[in-house]
């Protein structure tokens, strides 16, 4: 048995966490609810038992990874699953339960800061990719104004979003001014880097001048044919040539992280239109797709491609130019990376 002692900063103000035994304490004198699920012991994974806490937001003293000295207990996780809820996780032998309540705020001693160091954590690395430059000016909408220039202007508010948002992120772009990249070079820089996410940022059009919205997509073999389209105008290739990729996606499918691209590009898009939405309540959510883009094939992490709005549409051409809108996008792209890196902290 042994005593683990957490100091937190969540709303509601819980001021400790104690595991005594096996039952965590929660002490707060606000009111908090709490959930318990259980992920069972599989060929990859130790069983999981998962509590999830809110109202609730770390505070910046709180480890993310705790070493536990309980030969039951192999590692205790902490993060912000969500924007006011807190997970811990814990992995244990199969036979181990554990559970949590909340009590009175009382004062005790803490444990030795050894109990509580955590262990190494390698810095996040995203690769941006600000879509078309260059000679590729990308789509282009009726007031002139060209993809390439907003996917650039886009990208560099997402990297300094996110090391506002995430310090100790590393965030790298493909590009950093207007100039032409080949589309495997792209993944190739990401690969090259060891990154462990990569967005690809682009500007949606339409042959129909009234079609609006926000859609992102991940890599996999599709049939529609409106992302056929998408994506031979994307891959500059016909549509016939996009299809043949097919061939090359079969075996692609077996070696990517598509279930990791698709929770991706869930939280993405997700919190992108959310942000959108609180400024522009017009905004279209066109969801989670899946088709063929080339840029994306060969990345060895997770990998998207974010359709921002239509360049081709009179009101989204003019709010692609407008500096607030640009901040929104960047920040609701961010809000969905930062909600994606937490989950995989939480669970894995």
């Amino acid at each position: 048995m042994f005593a683990l002692v957490l100091t937190l900063a969540f709303v509601g103000q819980i001021d400790r966490i104690d595991l005594k035994g096996s039952e965590f304490n929660i002490e707060s004198q606000a009111k908090l609810q709490i959930s318990q699920s259980e992920l069972p012991k599989t060929k990859k994974q130790k069983k999981r038992i998962i509590f999830d806490v809110k109202p609730a937001k770390l505070g910046p003293k709180v480890p993310s990874v705790l070493a536990s000295k309980d030969k039951n207990i192999f590692k205790i996780r902490i993060a912000q699953y969500s924007k006011n809820t807190v997970r811990i996780v814990a992995e244990v032998d199969g036979k181990s339960r554990l559970s949590m309540k909340q009590v009175a705020k009382e004062s005790g001693p803490q444990l030795p800061r050894e109990l509580l160091e955590p262990e190494e954590k390698k810095p996040l690395r995203i690769v941006l990719d600000p879509g078309h430059g260059g000679d590729d000016p990308g789509a282009i909408g009726k007031r002139g104004l060209r993809e390439k220039d907003v996917t650039l202007a886009v990208s560099k508010r997402v990297k300094n979003w996110i090391e506002k948002s995430i310090p100790g992120t590393q965030v790298f772009l493909t590009r950093d001014h207007d100039k032409t990249l080949a589309l495997p070079s792209r993944t190739d820089f990401a690969n090259r880097m060891q990154a462990d996410l990569f967005v690809s940022v682009h500007v949606n059009a339409s042959p129909n001048r009234d079609t609006q919205g926000i859609e992102t997509y991940y890599l996999n073999i599709t049939h529609d044919r409106y992302a056929l389209r998408l994506a031979a105008r994307e891959n500059a290739m016909s549509e016939s040539e996009t299809s043949n990729l097919e061939f090359i996606l079969a075996d692609l499918a077996m070696k990517s992280s598509v279930s990791d691209s698709v929770r991706l590009g869930r939280m993405v898009q997700d919190s992108l239109c959310g942000n959108l939405l609180e400024q522009w309540d017009d905004i279209k959510d066109l969801g989670l797709k899946q088709a063929m883009f080339y840029v994306l094939m060969g990345a060895k992490m997770p990998a998207i491609l974010v359709e921002t709005s239509f360049i081709s549409n009179k009101t989204d051409e003019k709010r692609l130019k407008d500096d607030d809108y640009q901040d929104a996008l960047a920040e609701g792209i961010v809000k969905g990376i930062q909600r994606y890196s937490e989950e995989k902290l939480a669970v894995r």
